[in-house]
């Protein structure tokens, strides 16, 4: 019982995600009909026995399609290769897409290269991690907010049906 709740938990996380970057990602595209973003994602890992990460990946291509963005995943083959994943990073940054969504392995080894993609104007997005930097924290917190207070409302429309 509590490993299915469990399940349905993470679910609805992940559901919630995807739906705040779906969310996010039409408002942008509202805002710039015109221009075809262009999105690189470098998760912790694309390991196809992880179902949390497939599951976030295939939710973030079917997000970028609906909104017409063009995605492209650098993934390091272990979730622990630091080392790789800066080295997709610093790649990104050289591509200098509109914006990098990234799920950090480390809490600082990536923090030189973020500011220099930030100096770019490139548009940093975390998911599932953060570093240590100010900002990250504030847009950590504030997303950890939005996922509690969705939440809350699905508690309270489960709730008022009983």
């Amino acid at each position: 019982m509590m490993k299915k709740r469990k399940q349905w938990i993470l679910l609805f996380c992940i559901a919630l995600t995807v739906c705040l970057a779906s969310g996010a990602m039409l408002y942008v595209r509202q805002k710039n009909n015109n221009k075809k973003w262009s999105l690189i994602y470098i998760p912790k890992t694309e390991d196809g026995t992880n179902d949390f990460w497939t599951s976030l990946i295939s939710g973030t291509r079917m997000a970028a399609q609906e909104c017409g963005a063009s995605l492209t995943i650098l993934a390091p083959e272990r979730e622990q290769d630091v080392e790789r994943q800066n080295e997709f990073l610093a790649e990104a940054i050289e591509e200098n897409p509109d914006a990098i969504l990234f799920s950090p392995s480390s809490f600082d080894a990536s923090d030189e290269l973020l500011q220099e993609a930030k100096e770019k104007g490139i548009k940093i997005t975390f998911i599932d991690s953060y570093t240590t930097s100010l900002t990250a924290k504030i847009i950590y917190i504030l997303a950890i907010l939005a996922i509690l207070v969705g939440f809350v409302v699905y508690l309270k429309k489960k709730c008022i049906k009983k």
